[in-house]
């Protein structure tokens, strides 16, 4: 069995006021239009991340849209600028017509209730207690608990559903004693309901997968592109996600596979500055090698 731990980045209080120094709010009339936005819409944005190449003055920025001093999640922008700080590109993700959406019910519940309801939602039935709990930001901790295995990390936030619905609500992630799975759960705040349960932890499992007695054919059918991909004429032929090895499927050609907010210049540009920075398989989040000591 292998484990592909799925790790999200926590930004840094003493990054985030660095970050907020950043000059964006020039470009708001542009973000209006080709993201079709209030000017409401950018009240109470924060700068979560700002990065700009030493070597090709690029930058880039992620925005995110706040309500009532929380961040709503996944509600962010995306700002590439050349190095004479021209908006190049813009990847649009705000809530449109924020201030109508303001949720209806009001967040009730304590942390630790709301944190109870998550951990037995995983079988943690013991007498729920947060030792250690510390508070690296105004609206996120760390705990632990004698269910859980190292620590439990904890938000709170506004989520939006997928009818753009917003929920108040604290997000948990956490790994059980009796299991491998780190859980991300989230407790709606005003009525302790589970709004969203997800497994961050993927694992394969193969019993003895025969071996072929031929090569497997090579399949040379192309993978559409989609709005959410980097339309920049490349193809490489591999052994697409989520097949494991060359025994558990056919190779494919995949056809501009860059994804525009990972790679917003492609999987061989790091600097932005036409034409690619090297041809072997090392990239801008990447380097893919044979581990000879495997």
């Amino acid at each position: 069995m292998r484990l592909v731990f799925l790790f999200l980045l926590i930004v840094s209080p003493c990054f985030l006021v660095q970050a907020q120094k950043t000059d964006w709010k020039s470009f708001i009339p542009q973000l209006q239009e080709k993201c079709k936005l209030q000017a409401s819409d950018f009240e109470n944005v924060i700068v979560t991340s700002h990065h700009k190449s030493p070597k090709s003055g690029m930058e880039v920025v992620w925005l995110r849209q706040t309500l009532n001093g929380l961040e709503i999640l996944g509600a962010d922008v995306q700002l590439v600028l050349d190095k004479n700080r021209k908006l190049t590109q813009q990847q649009c993700h705000f809530l449109s017509n924020l201030s109508t959406r303001l949720p209806i019910e009001q967040g009730l519940l304590s942390m630790k209730i709301a944190a109870k309801k998550a951990l037995q939602s995983k079988g943690i039935d013991s007498e729920i207690e947060l030792n250690e709990l510390k508070s690296s930001r105004v609206d996120r901790w760390t705990a632990s608990n004698k269910g859980v295995k190292g620590k439990i990390n904890i938000e709170h936030a506004f989520w939006p559903d997928k009818d753009g619905k917003l929920h108040e609500c604290y997000t948990f992630r956490f790994t059980p004693q009796n299991s491998d799975s780190q859980w991300q759960i989230r407790i709606d705040a005003a009525n302790g309901n589970v709004l969203d349960t997800r497994n961050l932890t993927l694992s394969c499992h193969f019993e003895n997968p025969p071996l072929p007695a031929e090569p497997q054919p090579q399949n040379v059918a192309k993978l559409q592109s989609s709005d959410q991909l980097l339309n920049d004429g490349s193809n490489y032929r591999v052994f697409p996600y989520p097949l494991e090895s060359p025994l558990n499927g056919p190779r494919a050609l995949l056809t501009n596979p860059a994804d525009v907010q990972a790679s917003p210049f492609g999987w061989h540009d790091v600097d932005g500055i036409e034409g690619v920075d090297d041809t072997r398989s090392v990239g801008n989040n990447v380097n893919a090698y044979d581990d000879q000591n495997d």
